[in-house]
This record gives structure tokens, C-alpha cells and sequence, in this order.
């Protein structure tokens, strides 16, 4: 931001003496709304308060009338303008801004006007403050003066005096600060400490460090005699608890200590970054060595603690550290690096990389967007007034100081709390702070990119690298590897340039191919391999290491490379088993989620393309991979030695029992098909365990112990029959896991053909009927080699009901070639029909009509169809008796299939009650129990009803005694809800009684009345309508 203008005010009264300054500041945001209006108030010569007027860049009119109504408020609460003349004023604006201009004549005016603020301090900056600066301008002729001031009471003015000649003194204002280290304020006396070891001589300092040395325990002080430094961490974790007063003197000694001992520095550096920051006796010792790293410019613990502050959450009132002193120590941060760069300090640079590197991308948040709007009544919507977007580390305050101090993109927020992104466009170029200070010290950056684990950091590093061309020519390949390994992308494009500028192709360094082809940005391992291809195949033969490392290369496109072309370099014995041996030490060290995804390629590479030495490698070499915490690489060591060209009998029991001992399925898979290396007459009299190997819940084991199994059996049929015996039993049993019954069904049937085909039909039938599908599976399959003749034609006719497919299809190929068999036991074939399947039932209705004609045929099998449940086989049934009918059966026909409970049957029967039933009392009575069954249908039958009723109707009047049966009946059925049914029964019933009135009938039939008489209808209440 940039001050336009400037109010400094002052009230005075008795007691009372405050200050009030009011800036207007024009921001880098873009437009007319770009002007803010901040102020500052306070105790004169206290840390001041801050705030501002706008929340949000306002126009530059309204930012002067914003101004002006402050200064003019406080004017008339009695403030008045802090005057001076103007010539101080100037003098102090140098003193604050002496950052680029500091040329000989510029420092001694800066050290004359000290020198004279010394002597008589200018009302409107105290002097404490003037030793401060003093002491940050390193201005040593300034420090027989301050060693001059030291105040009995000014305890504020002691501290500066003894941070000032630590800075700028020397050995002869020691007696100074000796006398400051016997103050009675701690902080006083803790900075006079430290400014005496750096103005004391070696021997002094030696003994200042030994008394603190003693002040810690002996288990302290031997963890830093032996430089120990977990231990050191460990113990001085266990000293330190949360209610501990003496934490900060344990912390500030051991801090002290870190001037000499470095694992005293390292031991503070994971302590600080562990235990709470804003517990009490924890935040004193955090502020402190907060003020005694700015002294010492250390910035690791600079840059860790100022981290602490910006991620630790401020407390509430009355706690350690509130809201107020949160925003003073991010503030005094950045405010901390200013003066240095103002200064133009070379310590800025390394300052501000301390800074850089404790912030890590785990520390960042979600970006997010926040959008202001209001409603606008006269267009009744609701309008976006701003919007503002917050990046992940846009809560960084120091962070985004150092990157974006000069950012048109990135601006501070008007809260000065956050920095925000105020347009869309990016900055072009260099937008850090003090530039000319990173230009000086490149290496830094180059520092940055090698250890910052920052996105942002990477961006600015290597942006502000490329600006310094000199300096990126003498980066050697070694850095350059190590950047090409970096997984941001900025820093990985940049050193791809780097590595493109110094390789030669005519004398190629293979170390930076290793790092282009290691590299997780693409582009640079499309390079390496464009290197790879150009190498000599002299140089390529001779490069082990680099194609070792392509091997067990963690990207798939590097290893891709060597599936391809690995066989076309010719490599001698000697050196395939030194490539060998490269690769598996490398698999030794490798990282786990790399291992993991790239084994199977390795392991594939290997036996792909040195199967000849793989058969002579080295059995100790075998069994470190055996033992190996990953299973993949175990599989290869096991794979090794499963191709190993030694016989099995000299394979050493070590190897063989860590294979058998292994929780690996496919490792015991490959122990099995090592166990059928060894010779027939020994697996012969291995039966048992063969068995146990078929039988093994590990899928690998029992896939790996079929080819033994059919190798024996082949060569022993007696070994074949015994096993099939052995097995059998276990199709019976619940398969153990899902696909165990599958797999011992095809062991079976293709191991141990042989026996299969030599089953006993008996058993065959059992498995076929077996609950167990495993059995049901294994009994299909063998009944397919299974003589028709194995079988009675009941049996075929039982296994066409079969839920078995191909048992069904093997039972219709037996009725198929045995069609005279069946006819001449045609009632034992027809069983067949009563299959719930219907292919077997389909087959067996297109096989009786057309292998059955009508000798074959009698109404006793006929009607036997007929009865059949199923629809299919009726119809079957009743097209046979139209086809094949004769008249002399039509009666049994009748007889039998009146007795039928389906109405299909019922309707079908109608057909014959006109020609054999009439005119016949006696078979009309056997007929009743099917009459009757007919008429109750309700609502169904109709046309077998309507023909059964006519037929009743018509015998009923051809004889009194048929009559009075047939009017039992309707007397029944006239008891229905249907009415069609109702009336009828009721007509029949007065036709039979105009015939036969001596019939007992239910009815009364009435004559209806004259037209004269309709009055006395009302009077008849038992008359029945239409006369009846």
C-alpha cells in the first residue's frame, strides 16, 4: 500500500498522555475503489491498537471525507497534531526507510541523527526505541551511549539497551551487562544473557555455558556429552509437563546451550514443534526464544515458532495468548523480516527461507469464495456486490508478505488478517519482496526448491531461479537429479531445463538420465528414455546400474521400455548376474507402495530375459527374497527357484521349509509343484499327502498339485483308482469355500480320467441323485461315457427329471436309439411325461408322436396321459384320442375321464355324454358325482355346463326315474348366485314337472293376474314374479 496522507495526534493531560494516527492508503486493488482509512491509538510509547474505517477500498473522495471527519473528531476531543520539526521528521523517515539507499554518505547521516536522538530523544519517539534501532542498524558507534542509559526503574529501556549491545557492542560493555544480568525483571535478565555470550571471549563464554549446562540433570547432560540427539528429544519430553513453572528456563538453557551444542538445537527444534503453544508456561518460553531468535537471526526456529503462531488459535480473555497478542506476533514477523530488508540485511534472505521452509502443504486449507450481495429494490433481485477469493495459504500473513509484497493479483485484506486474491490475472513478474536481496543469494532459492515441501514456495523459488542465469549454470548434476526428483511440477519443468542445457550427448552422464527417468513429470522421463534410445549399445551393455534401475523403475512407461528392448542387449553371463543381483538389492530397499505396484513387472522382466542364470542364481540370494515382508517378492524368490536347474534332492531343507511354513497361498501353490520335481517312486508313497494337497482350502496348492496327480495316475492306475476312492467321499461333504467343489470335480474328471470311466454304475447313480451338486456335477460328467444298457428304461425316465442338463440330454439320447425297447415297455417309458422340466417333457410329446402309431397305443395308456397334472401332457393326451379313437372305447373313455378333476378334461368329456351315455339310466347315475362337479364351477365352464344341463334335460324327460335324478340335481344347483344358471334349473324343473308332475319339485307355479286385478297384486305378498 502506498500513504497518501498522514495524521499523527497527541492528547496530553495530567496523567494522561495518548496518541492517535490516522492514515489514508491507497491499495493495489484495481478501479476507483482502491483507497483505505486506518488508525492506531494508545498509551504514548506503548505497542498501539489498530483498526480501520473501511472494511472495504473505497474512492478516493470518500476515503478524504473518511479521513478528515477522524481528524477532526479527535481535534475536538483535545488531540493535537505531534508536532516536530520538519527537518526531525525527515531525519526519522530515514532512519525507517534507509532500505536501498545505504551509501556511505546516507549511514552517517542516519548514525549522526541517532547519535543526537541519543542524547535528546524526540518527544514523539521514545528513546527505548531509538536503542532499539540502534541495535537493529548494528551501529556500534552508537554503543558507548546506550551503555550509558541504563535505568534503575525503565525496565523497557534495560531490555533494549542489553538486545542493542549484543548487537552492536563489543567486550568492553560487558561490565554493562553484567550489571543488566542481575536485574530483577526476567526478561531483562534472560536478553543481558544472551547478549553476554556474544560479547564474552571464548574462555568467558565456555564457563557462562558450563553454569547452564549444570542448571539441567544428569541425564540432560549426558545425552548432550554423547550429541544423542532422540534421546536428548526423549528426555527432555519426559521434563516437560504442562504444569511445569520451570519450563522456560529448561527450554531458554537448553537454547542457550544450542550457541555450542548442535543436538541441543535439533532436540528444541522437535520440542517446539510438538508441545502446546498457548499453555502459560509454554507461551513464555515461546516468546522468548522468539525474541532471542530474531537476535541471533536463527531462522529454523524463527520459521518454526512463527509457524506456531500463525496455526495455533488465540485464547480468550485473560489467557496466555489472546486475540491482541496473536495479531502483534504475526505482525512482529513479517514486521521483523521488513527491517531487515529495509536494511537491506543479507540475513533477510536466510530469515525468510526459515520462514518458508517450516510451512509445508499439509498446513494449507480449502480455497475459498465469498460473495457479497444485497438486494436491490428496484430491480427486486438480489445482486453480487463483491467477491472475494481466499487461496489455501492465503492465512498466512508472513508467507504471502515474502511472495506476494508486491502482487497486483494478491493484496492484504483490509483487516490486515488475511491476503486474498483480488483479480484473475497473473502476475508477469517478479512479485516477491526485496528481490535484490534473493538475487544476491540464489543458492537460497536453490535451497528452497531442494527442501520445501510448499506448492506455493516451489512456485516462487523457481520463477525468481530462472532470473538469476549465471547462477543456474554452475548448478552441478548432482542438484539437478535431486530437483528432477521433486513431485511439483514448477520446480521439476525448471530442472528439466537445467539438465537439457548441460547434457552432452557425446559424453552422457548416466547419473542424470537415472534422475530424468526418476522423475514423476512425465515430460522429463520421456526425456531420459529419448537418452536411453540415443546411448551406444556398446555403453548401454556396459550401463548396469542404469538399466537396473529401469527395471525396478516405479513408473509403468520406464519399465514398459524394458519389456520391449531389454532383449536385444546382449549382456554376458557375468553380467546378467551382476544386473541380477543390482536389481534385487534394489528391491531389498525399495519403497513399499512403489514395490508393490511395480514386483510383478520386475519379477516378470527377470524371467523373461535371464531364464539362463536365474537356473544358476545363488540359493542364499533365493531365500533373502523368500523372507521378504512382501508376498509378491517372496512369489519371486519361489519362482526362482522353481526354474532352478539344481534337482530338488539338493535344494536345502532351509529353503523348502520356509516355502512350506509360508501364510502364502500362491508361495504353498509353488512349494506343491516343487514337490513334483522329485521322482514317481518317491511321490508314489506321498499319497497321503497328495490327498492333503487336493483337499487344501489354498486354491493355488490345489491348482498346483493337479499336474502331479495326473503324471501318477497315467503312469500308475492303481495309484489313479485310489486317490478317485479317496476323493470321492469328499463330493459328498459342504464344500469348504466357493469354487472349492468346482475345482475337485475337474481334478477328478481330468486327472483322473481313467477312473472316472471305469466307475461302478451304482456309484455313478448315487452322485447323479446326490443332495450335493459337486457330486451331481461329477456323476453328469461320467454318465456321458456310460453304456444306455448301464440302466432300466424307469431310470431313464427318472434321470430325464434330472435338474442336471446333461443328464436329461443323456436320458432323451437313450429313448432316442432305444424306440423299440421303449414301445414294448411303453408304460415304464411314459414316465418320462411326469418330468417337471420342461425340454425333457417337450422332447418326450415330439417322441410318442412320432415313434408311437396306433398299435402302440391303448385307452388304458391313454387316459393314463390324461390324468397327468400338467397341461401340456393333457393336451398331449386328448389329441391321442381324437387321433387314435375307436368306437368300441368310447364308453371306458367316459368312464374314465368323467372322473377328472381338470375342467379342460370336464369340457373334453362332454363330447362323448350324447353317444354313450343317453338313453342309458344306470350311466347316468354313474355319471352324478362328474355332473354335479361341472355345474358348481362357479363362473367358469360355461359351454361344458350349457351341455351338460341340455344333456340332463333331454334324458330327464325320456323316463320318470331319469327325470327324478336329473331334478335332484337342479334342485341342488338352483340354489346359485348366478341367475343365467338359476333360471335354467328352474325352467328344467317345470319342464319335468309338465311331464312328470308326480316328480317332487321345490316350485309352485301360479297363474298371472288380469290387468282388472293389477290392484291386488299388492295384496299378494307370496306371489312369485312372472308367475313362477
Amino acid at each position: 500500500m502506498k500513504l497518501i496522507r498522514q495524521a499523527r495526534l497527541r492528547f496530553t493531560e495530567g496523567k494522561s498522555d495518548k496518541v492517535y494516527e490516522v492514515d489514508l492508503c491507497e491499495t493495489r486493488a484495481s478501479g476507483d475503489e482502491r483507497y483505505v482509512v486506518n488508525f492506531r491509538y494508545g498509551r504514548f510509547g506503548s505497542n498501539l491498537r489498530e483498526g480501520s474505517k473501511t472494511t472495504d477500498p473505497v474512492s478516493l473522495d470518500k476515503a478524504q471525507k473518511i479521513y478528515d471527519s477522524l481528524v477532526v473528531s479527535k481535534t475536538n476531543k483535545g488531540y493535537r497534531e505531534a508536532g516536530a520539526p520538519v527537518e526531525s521528521a525527515e531525519e526519522l523517515h530515514s532512519l525507517n526507510n534507509n532500505s536501498a539507499n545505504n551509501d556511505s554518505a546516507s549511514d552517517e547521516s542516519i548514525t549522526k541523527t541517532i547519535l543526537k536522538y541519543l542524547d535528546t530523544p524526540p518527544e514523539h519517539w521514545p528513546l527505548s526505541r531509538i536503542i532499539w534501532r540502534a541495535g537493529e542498524l548494528k551501529m556500534s558507534a552508537a554503543a558507548d551511549k546506550i551503555a550509558g542509559l541504563v535505568s534503575g526503574r525503565d525496565t523497557l529501556r534495560n531490555y533494549s539497551i542489553a538486545w542493542s549491545l549484543g548487537r552492536c557492542g563489543n567486550h568492553s560493555h560487558l561490565p554493562v551487562i553484567e550489571k543488566l544480568q542481575k536485574s530483577k525483571d526476567d526478561t531483562v535478565r534472560r536478553m543481558a544473557n544472551e547478549a553476554y555470550l556474544h560479547l564474552a571471549t571464548e574462555q568467558q563464554k565456555e564457563q557462562a555455558l558450563g553454569e547452564v549446562k549444570n542448571r539441567l540433570s544428569n541425564e540432560l547432560q549426558q545425552c548432550i556429552d554423547t550429541e544423542n540427539e532422540q534421546e536428548l528429544i526423549e528426555r527432555l519430553m519426559a521434563s516437560l509437563t504442562n504444569r511445569n513453572k520451570h519450563n522456560i528456563e529448561l527450554l531458554v538453557d537448553i537454547y542457550t546451550l544450542a550457541i555450542k551444542y548442535p543436538s541441543c538445537h535439533v532436540a528444541l527444534s522437535h520440542v517446539l514443534k510438538t508441545v502446546p503453544f498457548s499453555k502459560k508456561n509454554y507461551f513464555k518460553a515461546f516468546r522468548h526464544i522468539f525474541k532471542l531468535a530474531e537476535f541471533r537471526s536463527d531462522a529454523k526456529v524463527f520459521g518454526i515458532i512463527t509457524l506456531r503462531i500463525e496455526l495455533t488459535p488465540h485464547g480468550y480473555w485473560g489467557k496466555p495468548f489472546t486475540q491482541g497478542s496473536r495479531v502483534y506476533l504475526r505482525r512482529r514477523s513479517w514486521r521483523t523480516l521488513r527491517k531487515l530488508g529495509e536494511a537491506d540485511d543479507n540475513q533477510y534472505v536466510e530469515m525468510a527461507a526459515g520462514v518458508l521452509l517450516s510451512i509445508t502443504d499439509e498446513h494449507s486449507k480449502e480455497p475459498q469464495e465469498i460473495v457479497r450481495s444485497e438486494w436491490n429494490w428496484d430491480t427486486r433481485q438480489t445482486e453480487v456486490i463483491s467477491t472475494t477469493y481466499y487461496d489455501k495459504f492465503s492465512h498466512f500473513l508472513t508467507l504471502n508478505h515474502i511472495i506476494f509484497q508486491r502482487s497486483a493479483q494478491y493484496s492484504l485484506t483490509a483487516s490486515r488478517k488475511l491476503w486474498c486474491r483480488v483479480n484473475e490475472t497473473p502476475d508477469t513478474g517478479r512479485v516477491e519482496a526485496f528481490p535484490e536481496l534473493w538475487d544476491k543469494h540464489p543458492e537460497q532459492l536453490l535451497s528452497l526448491l531442494l527442501e520445501s515441501r510448499c506448492s506455493l514456495v516451489h512456485q516462487f523459488a523457481a520463477r525468481a531461479l530462472r532470473d538469476n542465469d549465471n547462477f543456474c549454470k554452475t548448478i552441478g548434476a548432482e542438484s539437478i537429479g535431486r530437483l528432477l526428483g521433486s513431485v511439483y511440477q514448477e520446480t521439476a519443468a525448471f530442472s528439466l531445463e537445467l539438465a537439457k542445457s548441460i547434457f552432452d550427448p557425446a559424453h552422457p552422464d548416466l547419473a542424470l538420465v537415472i534422475a530424468c527417468l526418476s522423475s514423476s513429470y512425465e515430460p522429463a522421463r520421456e526425456q531420459g528414455l529419448q537418452w536411453v534410445k540415443q546411448l551406444p549399445s556398446t555403453q548401454l551393455e556396459k550401463s548396469l546400474d542404469l538399466l537396473a534401475h529401469m527395471i525396478t523403475s516405479g513408473y509403468e512407461d520406464v519399465r514398459a521400455w524394458c519389456f520391449q528392448h531389454l532383449k536385444n542387449i546382449n549382456l554376458l553371463s557375468h553380467e546378467q548376474k551382476r544386473l541380477i543381483g543390482k536389481v534385487i538389492d534394489a528391491v531389498q530397499t525399495m519403497n513399499q507402495s512403489i514395490l508393490a505396484a511395480s514386483i510383478k513387472d520386475i519379477a516378470q522382466i527377470l524371467l523373461d530375459n535371464f531364464e539362463t542364470e536365474i537356473k544358476r542364481i545363488d540359493f542364499a540370494v533365493i531365500e533373502m527374497l523368500l523372507v521378504h515382508t512382501n508376498t509378491d517378492v517372496q512369489l519371486l524368490g519361489a519362482k526362482f527357484l522353481l526354474n532352478h536347474s539344481t534337482p530338488i534332492e539338493s535344494i536345502p531343507d532351509s529353503v523348502l521349509k520356509i516355502i512350506n511354513q509360508s501364510s502364502s497361498d500362491e508361495l504353498q501353490g509353488i512349494g506343491v509343484s516343487l514337490l513334483g520335481k522329485y521322482s514317481d517312486s518317491h511321490l508314489l508313497n506321498k499319497q497321503s499327502l497328495l490327498l492333503s494337497y487336493c483337499l487344501s482350502e489354498k486354491a493355488p496348492v490345489r491348482l498346483a498339485v493337479r499336474p502331479i496327480i495326473e503324471r501318477l495316475a497315467n503312469r500308475n492306475q492303481d495309484f489313479g483308482d485310489a486317490m478317485f476312492e479317496a476323493l470321492i467321499p469328499q463330493l459328498f461333504l459342504t464344500e469348504p469355500s466357493e469354487g472349492f467343489g468346482d475345482e475337485l470335480v475337474e481334478l477328478i474328471e481330468k486327472s483322473l480320467g481313467e477312473s472316472v470311466k471305469r466307475m461302478d454304475k451304482n456309484l455313478r447313480w448315487r452322485l447323479i441323485h446326490a443332495q450335493s451338486k459337486t457330486a451331481q456335477k461329477l456323476g453328469a460328467i461320467s454318465l456321458q461315457d456310460a453304456s444306455h444298457s448301464d440302466y432300466t428304461i424307469k431310470q431313464w425316465a427318472a434321470l430325464a427329471k434330472n435338474p442336471t442338463l446333461l443328464v436329461r440330454q443323456w436320458a432323451m439320447a437313450a429313448y432316442q436309439e432305444n424306440t423299440a425297447l421303449i414301445k414294448s415297455s411303453a408304460v415304464d417309458g411314459l414316465r418320462i411325461l411326469n418330468s417337471s422340466w420342461d425340454d425333457s417333457r417337450d422332447f418326450a410329446i415330439r417322441y410318442f408322436r412320432e415313434t408311437f402309431d396306433k398299435d402302440d397305443w391303448s385307452p388304458a395308456t391313454i387316459i393314463g396321459i390324461c390324468d397327468n397334472t400338467r397341461d401340456d401332457v393333457q393336451r398331449f393326451g386328448r389329441e391321442l384320442i381324437t387321433t387314435f379313437f375307436e368306437e368300441g372305447d368310447g364308453v371306458e373313455y367316459l368312464s374314465k375321464l368323467s372322473q377328472h378333476p381338470s375342467r379342460n378334461v370336464q369340457l373334453f368329456t362332454t363330447n362323448f355324454l350324447a353317444n354313450y351315455a343317453a338313453d342309458n339310466f344306470e350311466r347316468l347315475q354313474q355319471l352324478q358325482p362328474y355332473l354335479i362337479t361341472v355345474l358348481s364351477n362357479v363362473c367358469q365352464g360355461r359351454v361344458a355346463k350349457d351341455r351338460v344341463t341340455l344333456f340332463m334335460l333331454a334324458e330327464a324327460l325320456k323316463s320318470e326315474a331319469a327325470a327324478s335324478l336329473v331334478a335332484s340335481i337342479f334342485e341342488r344347483q338352483s340354489v346359485t348366485y348366478s341367475l343365467t344358471d338359476k333360471a335354467a334349473y328352474i325352467q328344467g324343473m317345470c319342464a319335468i314337472r309338465d311331464k312328470y308332475p308326480q316328480v317332487s319339485l321345490p316350485i309352485q307355479v301360479k297363474k298371472l293376474p288380469l290387468k282388472g286385478q293389477e290392484h291386488n297384486r299388492r295384496h299378494s305378498s307370496r306371489e312369485v314374479s312372472h308367475g313362477v
